[in-house]
């Protein structure tokens, strides 16, 4: 087939990082892939967002239409945040998404957290739908040997102060029970995740390994033998897949997508939506002590899991599914 595709790969951000992993995998079956509309394309992709010419050419030459959707804003989320509310510009987002429900041929949701997110907020779509999640390069995202013994690692883009104060929370947690780790860190950090940092930096066995890129996720994964990832309300978190697929065991919240990835290859902890606190991060807490007196058992698993349902190659075969004309 020949693919028009919205934006081009990248190493960063996760609608580029999914293109990357999407775009090499359809190149070596032969799939001619393009970042123009011609007229000869047989199915037209767009990711998260619209481009109101690239689809109007689409519809003009009678070319399938696909949208992969990404996030939005959800109100609920904004209206309960100190001093966030929402702004026009987030408004205008959302009523973008809101049409783009109704006016493709085709809408791939990434998990049925976020399908059931659209829903409630910006319509249903009924038909012509399908719930996709991401999937994993697992010729790259592969185990090595485990670097650091009962080491705890948070990675990703480290913004806004909740995503800091658990992890650094259920460390305190862990602390106050006799517990011993390593707390690792890798990523960008805000300004707001650099102070809460600052406070801990000299505690024993806490270390940030600074900004990584792509390439290097994979060492770092294999340092560690538990990721937390502390975001509730998250799609479908590339971070997730890459750690599992290095035989890393997870602990996310139970409020997102990210826990139909997980499943019982990693420990679940209760939130209530988007309810970040001392009972958060006590969950989060017995959700590590669990994974790291049974790691081999939760590496296994993690990697099992993986392999069954989440790599790059089901994620593109059930994509073209939906693309063939």
């Amino acid at each position: 087939m020949k693919i028009y595709i919205s934006i081009r790969p990248g190493p960063i951000g996760g609608p580029s990082v999914f293109v990357k992993n999407f775009v090499e995998e359809c190149v070596k079956r032969g799939h001619k892939i393009v970042y123009d509309v011609q007229k000869d394309c047989d199915c037209g992709l767009v990711i998260s967002t619209t481009n109101e010419e690239a689809l109007k050419k689409l519809k003009k030459y009678g070319i399938k239409t696909i949208i992969r959707l990404d996030g939005f804003y959800i109100p609920e989320y904004w209206d309960n945040r100190k001093g966030r509310k929402m702004t026009l510009d987030k408004i205008q987002v959302n009523n973008v998404m809101r049409k783009d429900l109704k006016r493709y041929d085709e809408v791939i949701f990434q998990s049925n957290w976020s399908k059931k997110m659209f829903d409630r907020w910006l319509g249903e779509r009924k038909d012509h739908f399908t719930v996709i999640h991401n999937g994993v390069n697992t010729k790259k995202f592969k185990p090595l040997n485990r670097g650091i013994k009962n080491s705890v690692i948070m990675v990703g883009a480290l913004r806004h102060a909740y995503m800091a104060n658990t992890f650094f929370g259920a460390m305190n947690i862990f602390y106050e029970n006799k517990g011993r780790a390593n707390w690792l860190l890798a990523g960008t950090m805000d300004k707001v995740c650099k102070k809460i940092y600052s406070q801990y930096a000299a505690r024993p066995g806490v270390k940030y390994l600074g900004p990584a890129s792509n390439d290097q996720l994979v060492g770092i994964y294999n340092k560690a033998n538990v990721l937390l990832h502390p975001r509730a309300g998250d799609s479908c978190p590339n971070v997730v897949l890459e750690a599992m697929a290095c035989g890393l065991p997870v602990v996310c919240a139970s409020w997102g997508g990210a826990a139909e990835l997980v499943g019982k290859a990693g420990v679940i902890a209760e939130i209530d939506k988007w309810g970040y606190g001392r009972k958060y991060e006590t969950k989060c807490f017995q959700g590590i002590k669990e994974i790291l007196e049974n790691p081999k058992l939760y590496s296994n698993r993690a990697i099992k899991r993986i392999n069954k349902h989440f790599t790059i190659e089901k994620t593109v075969d059930n994509y073209l599914e939906v693309m063939r004309p």
